[in-house]
């Protein structure tokens, strides 16, 4: 068996992996983002709670996601090729995508700033939080929106030629043919928040078991801890999906001849179809780590589990025997 062989069989295992894996976990993951979604127009408690409102604004964003890349990109999985096979639709596919991807990943560098200076510095945060939340946030959605749909779309250097055949229509031409601005983008619009998100979550980390001991019989450093713990379990998955997807994307900048080829092959093949992972998997991360919503679900789980041994007695009533 040659090597491409081999390297086909592995490329068809992998895709029928993900494309099972979204189809068990695409419609839960839904229904609990629109499960998070109503709670939080029904309880101001938890749409207002200040750690809370990026991440919400991240949910919102991966939902939009989830709802419109991941079914196309099931499609070509199972297909092997684009399901709409139109420059104008792998345009938006790829725009709408990256866009998503960009915001996501500055709003998880904003969050780990953002939770930072709500532990340490609270009275700051809430005096100038128009400054320090809702600015940023606003530039966060809006730059890579305006990069993305003024910069990419109507690059001048290049011809945008869509391949049917690949994943998301292939690799954008001003990705491969401009070495400066592939490594802007992946320097600034990846490895710049993946960097600060790793840095602040560590430090994050670092203070407060330093200050442990100090605050072991206060509360405070228990309510530090849950509010911590809940950017931290959110973080840590991010980071397993986008720091290789970094790592393999900056191959090019940093390596010439078979090492760039596979750096881009790599992400093109795998790391494409494994970073929308997360966008399935965020909803059941961020439900955990939000404390207002547990006893709602308890209650649910009871009320059901009563249902349910009802209707089973109903149908298996119990017979007494005449001894």
């Amino acid at each position: 068996m040659s090597n491409i062989t081999i390297v086909e069989c592995q490329r068809s295992i992998f895709r029928t992996i993900i494309f099972n894996f979204y189809a068990i976990i695409l419609i839960p993951s839904l229904l609990c983002s629109l499960f998070i979604f109503y709670n939080c127009i029904q309880i101001p408690q938890l749409r207002n709670h200040p750690p809370n409102r990026v991440v919400l604004i991240l949910l919102v964003f991966l939902f939009i996601q989830a709802l419109f890349d991941i079914p196309f990109r099931m499609i070509s999985l199972y297909q092997g090729k684009v399901p709409i096979q139109n420059e104008a639709f792998c345009r938006f596919w790829y725009l709408s995508n990256v866009i998503i991807n960009i915001i996501g990943l500055h709003l998880m560098a904003l969050c780990s700033i953002e939770r930072y200076i709500l532990v340490f510095h609270h009275r700051f945060f809430i005096r100038y939080r128009f400054y320090v939340s809702t600015v940023p946030i606003l530039i966060c959605i809006i730059y890579p929106t305006v990069w993305y749909i003024t910069i990419e779309n109507t690059s001048w250097w290049c011809t945008y030629k869509p391949d049917y055949s690949a994943d998301g229509c292939g690799t954008p031409c001003f990705l491969t043919n401009s070495i400066f601005h592939l490594g802007f983008v992946i320097l600034t619009h990846h490895l710049l928040p993946v960097f600060i998100t790793v840095f602040f979550n560590l430090a994050l980390m670092v203070v407060i078991f330093h200050k442990k001991a100090k605050m072991k019989r206060n509360n405070s450093w228990r309510k530090n801890f849950r509010m911590t713990s809940q950017l931290l379990s959110i973080a840590f998955f991010y980071l397993i999906v986008w720091l290789p997807h970094c790592i393999f994307a900056s191959f090019p900048l940093f390596t010439k001849g078979s090492l760039s080829i596979t750096g881009r092959l790599f992400t093109v093949e795998y790391f494409a179809n494994l970073t929308p992972i997360f966008t399935c998997l965020c909803p059941f991360i961020s439900l955990i780590a939000l404390s207002h919503l547990h006893d709602k679900i308890k209650r649910g789980i009871e009320i059901y589990l009563t249902c349910w041994k009802k209707h089973t007695a109903l149908i298996f009533p119990e017979t007494n025997h005449v001894k």
